[in-house]
């Protein structure tokens, strides 16, 4: 009787057809908010002319609840529980006043478009004025904020080990980049 074919190459065959199904089963489609890219068309944020913030700046989209597709509320409502937000309030930095954080995306006058994370405080009594600006140009696509354990974190996807956390340090704020990879 003949062989078809060994033990070892049957299963270097089951192998390879794994590796290659795998990716597809594992991935398949993106999630809801890595597809979804904003409009900017605000010219204000708080009340404050986006040029105060940027000089660069020709228009922003701040992200909230109300302009976000149907498919990004479904996935963020259980995420909401755990902290998720696109604005938060705080005294981020300790200093008796009152902070805002805001996500959002921007169009610049040269047509970039990107991604920022805004920190606003409550200097005078109603009057918010900026005290933090990180923008990351590229996309025009989701952020969201989170508080844990003391610290505001700062991403672009809600189950990504890829985030920053918002540090006050020496008198002001900074980024620190966390990353799985």
């Amino acid at each position: 009787m003949k062989q078809i074919a060994s033990k070892s190459a049957i299963h270097a065959i089951c192998f390879l057809s794994f590796m290659i199904a795998f990716p597809v089963i594992s991935f398949g489609e993106l999630a809801s908010w890595l597809k979804v890219k904003y409009s900017p068309v605000q010219d204000k944020i708080e009340s404050i002319p986006i040029q105060s913030i940027d000089k660069d700046w020709s228009k922003v989209l701040v992200l909230s609840k109300e302009n976000q597709p149907q498919d990004v509320l479904k996935d963020l409502e259980d995420r909401e529980r755990h902290g998720y937000r696109f604005q938060l309030e705080g005294d981020f930095n300790k200093d008796g006043e009152k902070d805002k954080a805001l996500v959002g995306v921007y169009i610049d006058k040269a047509g970039v478009v990107g991604r920022f994370l805004l920190i606003l405080t409550n200097a005078k009594a109603g009057v918010w004025e900026k005290t933090f600006l990180y923008k990351s140009p590229g996309e025009s696509g989701f952020s969201i904020l989170f508080y844990e354990k003391g610290h505001l974190s700062f991403s672009a996807c809600m189950d990504c080990d890829d985030f920053a956390d918002l540090i006050w340090e020496k008198g002001n704020y900074r980024l620190k980049w966390n990353s799985c990879c």
